[in-house]
């Protein structure tokens, strides 16, 4: 368990304020590895010494649809994303996303010339997940 979690902060709190001592490179890589490097921030927490605690943001791109979340799909490619309520919040301009089956029929989408906030329920039966100009997805449930 790292300090921030023992000590119930958030990373970006934690980092933020001045704290005496001040944490290891290694805490501040394992805390920031996500926002970071989100790909490949497995290995990164791997590598510093800590366990992976999966909580992945996604931005533009397509996502294969999976239980595990971040792991590139062996025949695409494509970086998985898991089912749930994802959501993305901001001035959006020009945001568009859709959720397609496997075999790459929409099945819902959107274009939004200008939003605040857009949530997105993912399936467990949809094949991808696409979005363009939308920011950063977050998971809300």
């Amino acid at each position: 368990m790292t300090r921030v979690e023992s000590e119930g902060q958030d990373p970006q709190q934690w980092l933020a304020e001045e704290e005496d001592p001040a944490p290891s490179p290694r805490e501040i890589l394992k805390a920031g590895a996500k926002d970071l490097c989100p790909r490949w921030a497995k290995e990164i927490v791997e590598v510093a010494g800590g366990s992976w605690r999966p909580d992945p943001v996604y931005a533009d791109g397509t996502y294969v649809v999976a239980a595990e979340p971040g792991e590139p799909d062996p025949v695409s490619g494509e970086v998985a994303i898991t089912p749930g309520r994802w959501r993305v919040s901001g001035d959006l301009e020009d945001c568009y996303w859709e959720r397609t089956s496997r075999s790459g029929e929409i099945l819902d989408n959107n274009f939004a010339t200008s939003a605040q906030e857009i949530t997105v329920t993912i399936r467990a039966s949809d094949g991808q997940f696409t979005a363009r100009g939308c920011g950063v997805w977050e998971k809300v449930g």
